[in-house]
C-alpha cells in the first residue's frame, strides 16, 4: 500500500501547488486587446511578415519575406516606400537573420552573406560591414562546455557594440556536448569580447540515429518539451530577459532574471504558474506525431526513448521585453488560449491578456503590434492597445 499513499500524496501536494498558482494569478487583472489600426494582407498581398517596427515619428517598418524585403507604412496606412532586394550587391541580402532598429536606423543581419547593414527610414543605405567574427566561436571552460559554431548579432547599440546570440549544431546539442548557449557582447562585426549569459540549457534538439555507427545517417527534430531558458532582448537593447524554467523542482514557479548589455544583473523575480505534468500519454503521442512527420513509423519507439521529459509541460512559450522594463511573458494554457502575462519593471504580476488564436505578437512599443492571420493564412499588421476586461 506504500506506493498508493505516496501516489495519493503527491497528487495531493500537485492539487495544493496548482491552487496556489491560480490564487496568485486570478488576483491580477484580466484585460483585453482592443483592435485600432489595420494593413490588410490581402490588399498590400503580404505573404510572411517577420517583424513590425515603430519607428518615433508614428511611421511603420515592416519586416516581410517579399521581394523587396522592407515596407514603410505611415501612420494612416500608406505605403511610403520598400527598399531591400534580393540579391548580393550594396543594399541587397540574400536570408535575413535579425534585424532591429538603432534609434529610428533599421539594421540587418544577412546570415548568408555574413554582412550587417544600416538602413535610413527611406532605405538609403548607410552603412554595412561584413562579420568577419562571425563564427567558429569556442569556449570549452568547463563550467560552460561550449563548442559553438557561430554567432549572430541579435541587438545593435550605439558605439560598436552588438549582442550576439551563439548556436550550436543540432548534434553537439542533442549529444549533450552542449550545456550552455549563452548571449555574448560582440562588435559590429562579430568579434566576441566577453560572455554575458552562461545560463544551462536542456537538450533543444531531438536526434535519432538510422542504421549503424560508421553507415547510418542522424534524423533531427524539436524537442517538444524542451524547457531550455527563454531569451527577449527589448527593441533598444538595452535590457535582455531571461526565463529559466530548469529549477523549478517541487515548486511551480519560474526565475525571471533582466540583466543589461553589460551582463550586470537589473532584477530577479520568481514567477508562479499552474503545472500541467508531462504525462507517458503525451510522450507517446509526440513520439507519434515526430516519426509520422519524418515518415519512420518504425522509428517511433528510437524517437520516445529520444524525447527529453521534464516534470512540467514548458509554462513559458515566448518573452517580448520592452524598452520601459516591462515583459511579457506568453504562458502555456491547456486550451491553446494565447494568453500573455505582464510583469511590471519590477518583476510583479500587473494582468493578464488574452489575445486572439490568430494574433502573434511581435512589438510592444508605441502600442502591441503583431500579425493576424485569416482562414487562408494570409497575414495582416495589426496595432492594438489594451483595453478593459470583456472589451472587443
Amino acid at each position: 500500500m506504500m506506493p498508493t499513499l505516496k501516489v495519493a500524496a503527491c497528487a495531493a501536494a500537485m492539487s495544493a501547488l496548482s491552487i496556489r498558482a491560480l490564487a496568485a494569478q486570478s488576483s491580477v487583472p484580466a484585460r483585453t486587446l482592443v483592435a485600432e489600426f489595420r494593413i490588410d494582407g490581402n490588399q498590400e498581398e503580404l505573404s510572411l511578415v517577420m517583424g513590425t517596427l515603430p519607428l518615433s515619428d508614428g511611421d511603420l517598418l515592416v519586416m516581410t519575406a517579399d521581394d523587396p524585403m522592407v515596407r514603410v507604412y505611415a501612420r494612416s496606412g500608406a505605403l511610403k516606400t520598400r527598399f531591400l532586394r534580393k540579391g548580393a550587391g550594396p543594399g541587397e541580402a540574400r536570408n535575413i537573420g535579425s534585424f532591429g532598429l538603432l534609434r529610428d536606423t533599421l539594421w540587418t543581419y544577412d546570415y548568408t552573406l555574413k554582412r550587417l547593414s544600416f538602413f535610413a527610414p527611406d532605405g538609403s543605405l548607410l552603412r554595412s560591414l561584413q562579420n568577419t567574427g562571425a563564427g567558429p566561436w569556442r569556449d570549452t571552460t568547463p563550467a560552460h562546455n561550449v563548442f559553438l559554431s557561430t554567432v549572430t548579432p541579435i541587438a545593435v547599440l550605439a558605439g560598436n557594440v552588438a549582442i550576439g546570440q551563439v548556436s550550436a549544431a543540432s548534434r553537439a546539442q542533442a549529444s549533450g556536448d552542449v550545456r550552455s548557449q549563452p548571449m555574448v557582447r560582440m562588435t559590429w562585426n562579430g568579434t566576441v569580447t566577453t560572455m554575458i549569459d552562461p545560463q544551462p540549457q536542456a537538450a533543444r534538439a531531438l536526434m535519432v540515429r538510422v542504421g549503424d555507427s560508421k553507415r547510418g545517417t542522424d534524423l533531427y527534430g524539436q524537442q517538444p518539451f524542451d524547457n531550455s531558458p527563454v531569451y527577449g532582448v527589448s527593441e533598444d537593447g538595452k535590457r535582455i530577459a531571461i526565463v529559466d524554467m530548469t529549477r523549478a523542482g517541487n515548486e511551480p514557479i519560474v526565475h525571471v532574471t533582466q540583466i543589461s548589455p553589460r551582463g550586470d544583473t537589473l532584477l530577479r523575480a520568481t514567477v508562479p504558474f499552474t503545472p500541467v505534468p508531462v504525462t507517458n500519454r503525451m510522450l507517446d503521442s509526440t513520439a507519434k506525431v515526430t516519426a509520422a512527420r519524418w515518415s519512420r513509423p518504425d522509428l517511433e519507439r528510437d524517437v520516445r526513448a529520444a524525447t527529453y521529459a521534464p516534470r512540467f509541460i514548458p509554462p513559458v512559450q515566448r518573452i517580448v521585453s520592452a524598452n520601459d522594463g516591462t515583459m511579457w511573458l506568453r504562458m502555456f494554457v491547456p486550451d491553446g488560449t494565447r494568453r500573455w502575462l505582464v510583469l511590471s519593471p519590477q518583476g510583479r504580476p500587473t494582468m493578464t491578456i488574452d489575445a486572439p488564436k490568430n494574433f502573434e505578437l511581435m512589438s510592444v512599443e508605441r502600442g502591441v503590434w503583431g500579425v493576424e492571420r485569416d482562414d487562408d493564412d494570409v497575414p495582416s499588421v495589426v496595432r492594438y492597445r489594451i483595453g478593459p476586461s470583456g472589451a472587443r
